[in-house]
């Protein structure tokens, strides 16, 4: 063959590939663009468009009287885009020089190729002070994200109660848990378009959900109370060198929780330092032995069936007797004793005598009607239901050990729901904590009412047992919670702890108790506290009893009129803006100009704690309050002195870290930090090398 007409062919051969392959392509786009233009638009579209989720602002948690509880403040949080990064170990340097992780653990969290990743989570403006990091354009991968946050003002007042949110915003524990679908609300969407190189814009007529903030739950506590009651509770505890404790005060004549406390406990704020044993509240999750307080079961069956009457005489044989193979013992060596005499000085001799003759039935009835052996159906998570076996499977010995305490287990919400019925004329009353559900603008979604459940006694049985309480506290073993001025009325309570080892019960840990309510006759307060395992006093009457006084004393010197009730405060503060005033600002000033500054502003103080300098306060500065309102402050004694005596170093109390530093660097001064957040005292520790020592501490409403 010719070479030419080789060449020839070849070229031909070409041509035609090449318009075969040229038709192949104009066929293929005619079909993208006209046959198939609507489906491959919308893949366009999903593809260039990002959905990014919108999230509502967190309910509040209030107290009855409008305090916040837990509230909501802006953290920052930085991540990266691994398929953008280009200077890893950078980065990682910076990080680590900031947050004191090593740049090894950055560098872990950025192994991968692709994908988002968080660096840190959760931080602050003030603790984001000095940081420098890279922007966008030198590295693109790094991304700050702006997220809403939970704060908890009042730190580890109420925090078993309150619980916390995780690093999502979900409630974990307590009314966060409990609440979490109410408080968090809903979140919404948002389309932004990405272009080629991944960055985002807002898009016109993209479709987007607005999120829907969470509301609000008001709680039945009085945040006062509370402070009270753990103050003294811990103080308590510790003196008597007790493992544990807890508190639970209620209004007896609604079931409302006025305080509720758990030693030790957390604080939400930085529940990571904890274990998980501390998130637990103690008041309903923890059971126990309760003894004699117990006692009021088998008197309460004894007079409501008129079995006994108030002066029947017992004999209690002298301290010591044996009642189905049980030897029983008393405190102290009682010959006879009226029914009034046995309860007032708890005599278990003469309990167990009364129990037997009213019989196992009728006390295992009684103690069913007061709630025992069932949960309360409190609002809150993790609640405990105790133990109460029926009495037909009780033994002789059972018959003997339950009337006095001893069997049977219970939890401090049930001893002092138990104790409400009677002051309350006996009627049983569920116990609650949230009272009302408002929207974001303060209107009222739902209200809680008080539930009642069973009358548990007659009126005249109640009355005639607050009467014997009242003996209990003036002349029996309670005497150590009486008041001045105002009638108590109450029983102690004394258990020896079961121990699993030897099967039987210990002579060293005990548990002891004392709940009482006031003022007697017309019950306002009534307060059941628990110390487990005293090591140097183990009495209740002696541990607990005490403690109860010292709470109640507190409480009925310093207010002045009963809780007021949420609907009540909710009605206030719709009311003309005219009677409001926006609450000054005296954190970090001595007590007296605190209180000149508030009495100005047509305010009261009232403090919580023993000191002389201001270092947290409620309502935080500007909000609004009712002129003639209260402005609760947390005292502590002045860390230093404001200056030195020449007054040559600055005064920098009050003033940031940041601001504190400058200023005496500005000086000449180097500066050593205790704490972080606003400077709360200052002390020079050495004049010839000008070394002065700031201390700091968070303020309450910093976000």
């Amino acid at each position: 063959m010719e070479p030419k007409e080789t060449h020839r062919k070849i070229v031909t051969v070409w041509i035609g590939l090449a318009i075969a392959v040229y038709g192949i392509l104009v066929f293929r786009l005619f079909t993208i663009q006209v046959l198939e233009k609507g489906r491959y638009s919308a893949i366009f579209r999903n593809k260039s468009r990002v959905k990014i989720t919108l999230k509502g602002s967190r309910g509040l948690i209030l107290d009855r009287n409008f305090n916040v509880l837990a509230d909501n403040v802006y953290r920052y949080s930085f991540g990266v885009d691994l398929s953008k990064l280009k200077n890893r170990a950078r980065l990682a340097t910076l990080f680590a020089r900031h947050t004191g992780r090593s740049p090894q653990y950055y560098l872990k969290r950025m192994r991968g190729k692709s994908g988002f990743v968080y660096l840190v989570r959760g931080i602050s403006k003030d603790e984001m002070q000095g940081w420098v990091l890279p922007d966008r354009k030198k590295e693109p991968g790094i991304q700050r994200i702006r997220e809403n946050r939970r704060i908890y003002p009042y730190n580890q007042s109420a925090g078993p109660i309150i619980g916390f949110t995780n690093v999502d915003n979900h409630g974990v524990s307590g009314i966060e848990s409990e609440y979490n679908g109410i408080l968090q609300g809903e979140d919404g969407w948002k389309y932004f378009r990405m272009n080629a190189r991944r960055e985002l814009s807002p898009g016109l007529n993209l479709p987007e959900k607005l999120p829907t903030n969470g509301e609000n739950v008001v709680l039945s506590l009085d945040i006062n109370y509370q402070m009270i009651a753990e103050e003294e509770l811990a103080k308590g505890i510790q003196e008597n060198e007790a493992k544990s404790g807890t508190l639970v005060m209620l209004n007896p004549n609604t079931g409302e929780v006025l305080a509720m406390v758990s030693y030790p406990a957390f604080d939400p704020n930085h529940y990571g330092k904890y274990g998980v044993a501390r998130f637990r509240n103690r008041a309903i999750s923890d059971v126990y032995e309760p003894g004699s307080t117990f006692k009021l079961v088998t008197a309460a069956a004894a007079l409501e069936n008129r079995v006994y009457r108030p002066t029947d005489i017992i004999f209690c044989e002298n301290g010591l007797y044996k009642m189905h193979g049980v030897l029983i013992r008393d405190h102290k060596p009682f010959g006879k004793l009226t029914f009034r005499e046995v309860i007032e000085h708890s005599s278990n001799i003469g309990v167990a005598k009364i129990a037997q003759k009213v019989g196992k039935k009728r006390i295992y009835n009684e103690a069913r009607a007061f709630g025992f052996g069932n949960p309360t159906g409190i609002d809150l998570p993790g609640e405990a239901s105790g133990r109460l076996r029926n009495a037909i499977d009780w033994s002789g010995a059972d018959a003997t050990r339950i009337p006095i305490g001893y069997g049977v287990s219970i939890t401090a919400l049930q001893l002092a729901s138990a104790y409400a019925a009677v002051a309350n004329g006996g009627v049983l009353l569920r116990p609650h904590i949230v009272t009302q559900i408002l929207d974001e603008k303060g209107q009222v979604v739902r209200d809680i009412r008080p539930e009642k459940i069973r009358r548990v006694l007659s009126p005249r049985t109640a009355a005639t047992l607050t009467s014997i309480f009242k003996g209990v506290v003036s002349v029996g073993t309670g005497r150590r919670a009486a008041l001045k001025n105002v009638a108590v009325a109450g029983k102690t309570g004394t258990a020896q702890k079961y121990d699993p080892r030897t099967h039987g019960y210990s002579r060293k840990h005990y548990v002891a108790s004392f709940v009482g309510y006031v003022p007697a006759d017309k019950p306002r307060l009534i307060c059941a506290v628990v110390v487990n395992e005293p090591k140097k006093q183990y009495y209740g009457g002696e541990v607990a009893a005490p403690i109860f006084r010292k709470i109640m004393q507190r409480i009925v010197d310093g207010v002045e009129k009963p809780p007021v009730s949420p609907s009540v405060a909710a009605e206030n503060s719709g009311r003309k803006s005219a009677n409001l005033v926006v609450v000054p600002d005296v954190q970090f000033m001595a007590y007296g100009k605190a209180r000149a500054i508030l009495a100005k502003a047509g305010l009261k103080i009232a403090a919580t704690t023993h000191g002389n300098f201001v270092v947290q306060q409620n309502p935080a500065p500007d909000r609004f309050l009712k002129s003639g309102g209260t402005v609760s402050v947390r005292l502590t004694k002045k860390v230093a002195a404001a200056e030195d005596e020449d007054g040559s170093v600055p005064n920098v109390r009050g003033l940031s870290l940041r601001q504190a530093v400058m200023a005496l660097a500005s000086k000449g001064y180097q500066v050593k930090v205790e704490g972080n957040g606003f400077v709360v005292g200052q002390k020079l520790v050495d004049s010839r090398k000008k070394i002065c020592k700031i201390v700091c501490k968070p303020r309450v409403n910093a976000g």
